[in-house]
């Protein structure tokens, strides 16, 4: 029986020109190629055969996040568990859990989970995948290879083109891993197809790089060998330093991040602490926003040649990854059934909005005395499509004023327009969705300690106006206005192969 969590989200499969070569130890992923009809030729000519379009099967990887003992698991690693057998996918929606083997059915946007933790090897290992996992280094590296041969065991089994990998939390930084060092052969052979962090541990994590906070928030075992990896130290040395990386393998993979938002986690100790020390970073109780994603810097066919197997145009080469944001703290994302859509419509969906706040004019700045006013403008963005098909009434989008990820704009005058080029939506959406709504709401900061503003006086914030609007997806410019201010939208919508 198909085991459909929400069968409105069911995915569409992508079609794309696939170019994958088997290769790497054990198991060795081939990819099908349909019969196909040669062209006429002159007498003494060679047949030319038409192009081949070869229709991607997919499979998604669920990579779960830390566990405080994990790392002394008793059991079996690398082997196929339940997908809400893991506390923070047990509210997961829009995929299928559906797997069967090699009569898996592809058209549904399959999803299958391992556990990294355990200390005993599954059945289909092979004296050399045991040696390899045993010699690994512990935590981070031996987690990610035995993700890797998981991903790569399942591949074959079902006959899959393509893998996929949805990581949370510090499963991101396995993932990431995986990624960058190319275990399995994965990356270097094109076999990754997306890439999805949630809250991810990308570039470290703060708690686990001050000793202090590791043992007042009580969250990481000193102990455990990840505790130190998730240190930005060992990150740094690890992938190189800075938010943005030249890693050649990413030219193949379309990836997306989701940055969470609400601090109270952990009873805000995340945001105490910082405060204590200074300055604030926007985060979700365990995590830094500034820590869970980073930009990708495309490298030229030449820099990429003798990394790669095959020199092959990705179509997803000329965007960045999506980047969606969610007013939740980091262990209450899994109860929010609007980013799980986003989730999966990031792997069955082949349609992608961004929608950019470019200019706005704002009448009334609330200030005197040629002060300079400190604006922000918040947004929230719905979906009709999946409120009528699934009753999913949450923001697919927020961009919250509380949060503190807000850019600040200057305004000197009344009536005032200044350009922003300010980023409210950027993710995958329903192939059918003809508009979303979206909202924008303006303010003025006077104090807040979460934007390190602070003019004196009573006033703290103040709103300048709200609107709430219906933004059809097609590319082009809308206007869009509050109170006491008046702007413009762009929308573009890339469509993948």
């Amino acid at each position: 029986m198909k085991m459909i969590l929400r069968t409105a989200l069911l995915s569409f499969a992508l079609l794309f020109l696939v170019a994958c070569s088997s290769g790497g130890s054990g198991d060795k992923v081939t990819t099908p190629t349909p019969p196909t009809t040669p062209a006429p030729s002159q007498p003494g000519e060679e047949p030319v055969a038409p192009p081949v379009v070869v229709k991607e099967r997919s499979l998604t990887v669920y990579v779960h996040g830390y566990s405080k003992t994990g790392h002394k698991r008793v059991g079996t690693y690398g082997a196929q568990e339940a997908i809400d057998a893991n506390e923070e996918a047990k509210n997961i929606v829009g995929f299928s859990t559906d797997y069967r083997g090699a009569d898996t059915n592809f058209d549904e946007n399959i999803i299958i989970s391992t556990s990294y933790y355990g200390n005993q090897p599954p059945d289909y290992y092979t004296a050399e995948d045991i040696q390899e996992i045993e010699s690994a280094e512990a935590g981070i590296p031996r987690y990610a290879a035995i993700v890797a041969k998981y991903a790569k065991h399942k591949m074959v089994e079902s006959g899959a083109t393509k893998v996929n990998f949805l990581s949370v939390s510090m499963g991101s930084l396995v993932t990431r891993y995986l990624v960058e060092k190319n275990l399995e052969n994965l990356s270097a052979e094109q076999l990754i197809g997306r890439w999805y962090s949630a809250e991810g541990v990308i570039v470290g994590n703060y708690a686990a790089s001050d000793p202090v906070l590791i043992r007042l928030s009580n969250a990481i075992d000193e102990g455990s060998p990840e505790a130190k990896q998730m240190n930005y130290a060992w990150v740094n040395e690890a992938f190189g330093s800075g938010l943005v990386t030249t890693n050649p393998y990413y030219r193949d993979i379309m990836v997306g991040f989701e940055s969470s938002t609400k601090d109270d986690d952990l009873e805000g100790i995340l945001t105490k602490y910082l405060l204590l020390k200074g300055t604030f970073y926007p985060n979700d109780g365990y995590q830094l926003v500034k820590d869970t994603h980073f930009g990708i810097q495309i490298m030229s066919n030449s820099d990429l040649s003798p990394y790669l197997s095959a020199n092959i145009t990705n179509p997803n080469y000329p965007l960045t990854p999506t980047q969606s944001y969610f007013h939740e703290n980091h262990t209450g994302l899994k109860n929010n059934i609007a980013a799980w859509s986003q989730a999966s419509l990031f792997f069955s969906s082949k349609r992608r909005v961004q929608i950019t706040l470019t200019h706005v004019r704002v009448d009334d700045i609330h200030e005197e005395n040629s002060q300079i006013a400190e604006i922000v403008f918040a947004s929230q963005v719905y979906s009709p499509q999946l409120y009528e098909t699934a009753n999913i009434a949450e923001a697919i989008d927020r961009r919250a004023l509380e949060s503190g990820i807000l850019p600040i704009h200057p305004y000197q005058n009344n009536g005032e327009t200044k350009i922003l080029n300010q980023n409210l939506f950027d993710a995958f959406v329903k192939p059918d969705e003809s508009l979303l709504i979206l909202e924008i709401d303006a303010f003025e900061i006077d104090n807040s300690i979460k934007y390190n503003i602070k003019e004196g006086g009573t006033g703290d914030i103040e709103a300048i106006g709200k609107g709430r609007f219906d933004i059809p997806l097609s590319n082009g410019t809308y206007e869009v206005s509050g109170e006491n201010w008046a702007g413009e939208i762009k929308v573009e919508i890339f469509n993948y192969q």
